[in-house]
């Protein structure tokens, strides 16, 4: 559980597992009194070592929590202007949806969103599936911020022939093709395509070692809008 505060200044944060880096962020950590928690779900990561760095006072650190519930978490769908139909997040901005796929009685829909923070940043892959397409089942994030910068939009593909070769088991390879874009809105020069995979039914993703498929392209120095939002099929 991350303290957040509207309008405090964004401290850099970031998440590492086993040493591995997970995710990075810009987030408005709460010195005080916080207006709301936002929330990483890591319990995939159970037994392993969990690591958050934040370049601030240790004041700042004192209300970050690890903890089996999320804060507040009992007014969540309840409030006064949440929309009942179309799906919202948990907490934090959402927008574009992402890798729209059915496999085994499931339908996968993955979105822009930033889990700490309410306005546009901090680009993740949120996740959510349904099974009628009406009530939906939030679940971890995705694709993680990271060191190449924000994960932008994509689309997903189930590799049923295993053309990867990254089958395991019987169970075909979930893949992604996203966007890593460097910069915030407004500011995103160079622009990677990459693609993650997933070999326990999009349970977890690890991104491809090879990574960017397509090298970086600084478009909006050159002029040409952007470069970006692969769409797969």
């Amino acid at each position: 559980n991350i303290p957040l505060r509207n309008g405090a200044a964004k401290r850099n944060m970031t998440i590492k597992i086993d040493g591995r880096l997970l995710g990075e962020f810009q987030t408005p950590l709460a010195r005080s009194e916080p207006d709301y928690y936002g929330f990483f779900d890591v319990s995939r990561y159970r037994g392993k070592m969990l690591a958050i760095e934040v370049d601030a006072f240790p004041r700042d650190l004192d209300h970050i929590s690890l903890d089996d519930e999320i804060k507040g978490s009992e007014d969540l769908y309840c409030e006064k202007h949440r929309p009942q139909f179309h799906f919202t997040s948990r907490r934090g901005w959402l927008n574009d949806p992402n890798g729209l796929i059915y496999y085994k009685g499931l339908y996968h829909m993955y979105y822009q969103h930033n889990p700490v923070g309410l306005p546009w940043g901090n680009m993740t892959w949120g996740h959510a599936v349904s099974k009628d397409l009406v009530h939906w089942e939030e679940r971890p994030v995705g694709l993680w911020h990271d060191e190449m910068g924000s994960m932008h939009s994509g689309s997903a593909a189930v590799d049923v022939l295993n053309t990867s070769g990254w089958q395991t088991g019987d169970t075909p390879p979930l893949i992604l093709a996203y966007t890593a874009s460097f910069g915030n809105a407004g500011n995103d020069k160079i622009q990677r395509q990459c693609i993650a995979y997933s070999t326990d039914g999009a349970r977890t993703f690890t991104k491809f070692e090879g990574n960017p498929l397509l090298g970086e392209s600084q478009v909006l120095a050159q002029g040409s809008g952007n470069a970006r939002d692969p769409k797969v099929f």
